[in-house]
């Protein structure tokens, strides 16, 4: 989708992947897909499969972080 977009240097093409990040850590926007494509309004107003079934069905559903220190207590581990 990025390339098709025109946002991917086509000289360039071996500087990008996944995820980029720099020496430091820190994500390098202009070479990882995964921050273009997550640029696209398409892929960003996109409902999952799970959002999607339960829609037609009524109902919704809240997906939450995984292990997200915030939301602790507030999931399934904690009903067991």
């Amino acid at each position: 989708a990025a390339y098709a977009r025109g946002w991917v240097d086509k000289k360039n093409l071996k500087k990008y992947q996944a995820m980029k990040h720099d020496s430091e850590g820190n994500s390098e926007k202009n070479y990882s897909l995964q921050y273009l494509i997550g640029q696209c309004t398409d892929f960003q107003n996109e409902l999952t499969q799970l959002e999607f079934v339960c829609a037609q069905q009524g109902a919704a559903a809240l997906i939450t972080p995984k292990y997200h220190a915030e939301l602790a207590g507030e999931g399934i581990e904690y009903t067991w």
